[in-house]
């Protein structure tokens, strides 16, 4: 069945099949490019991974504890025996880190030394949510890259999120009217 929206399917955008879809396409693009590049230059797949800290608690529902010292028993001839809640502090398990890996594709020269001619960016959701450690580095990296002698390819397939591409949007807006 064909989406029922024109341009990018929104179901594409769920956080739990985008990451998929992410690394799928730039690993296509790299392939689809490979084959194009003149002789020297080349296409590689490269990563960017960094670790989420998790807000998370995790803790037990029931915790089984031993006292430190035995039990008092009754007679074996048909004594009772008992249980007496103890207060105790709980143990809290952190989940510290989730490890977060984006995708990236980088074109090379091998013209002289190997040199970085063009960086592709297919934008992921943590590039798009703000306070996310994710966009930080990718504007980190898009800053230098605007100030060096890269170019820098921007593919930005997701509606939702705030605007990131280094083009002003309004900038965009304009120039992609023009094309009618």
């Amino acid at each position: 069945m064909s989406s029922p929206f024109p341009g990018m399917d929104p179901y594409l955008e769920h956080p739990e099949v985008f990451p998929g879809l992410h690394g799928a396409l730039t690993y296509e693009l790299r392939a689809l490019l490979q084959g194009r590049l003149p002789a020297n230059y080349y296409a590689e797949f490269n990563s960017r991974v960094w670790v989420e800290y998790s807000e998370q608690i995790v803790e037990p529902d029931v915790n089984v504890l031993r006292a430190n010292r035995p039990a008092e028993r009754e007679s074996d001839n048909g004594g009772v025996a008992t249980a007496v809640a103890v207060g105790v502090q709980p143990i809290v398990v952190y989940v510290p880190d989730d490890e977060i890996q984006e995708n990236c594709l980088e074109i090379y020269t091998v013209q002289g030394d190997r040199r970085l001619v063009t960086a592709i960016e297919v934008l992921s959701l943590s590039n798009k949510t703000p306070g996310a450690h994710g966009r930080d580095l990718y504007l980190l990296k898009q800053r230098d890259l605007r100030h060096s002698q890269v170019h820098m390819v921007e593919i930005d397939l997701l509606r939702a999120g705030t605007h990131t591409t280094i083009v002003p949007r309004d900038r965009a807006i304009a120039e992609a009217g023009s094309f009618d």
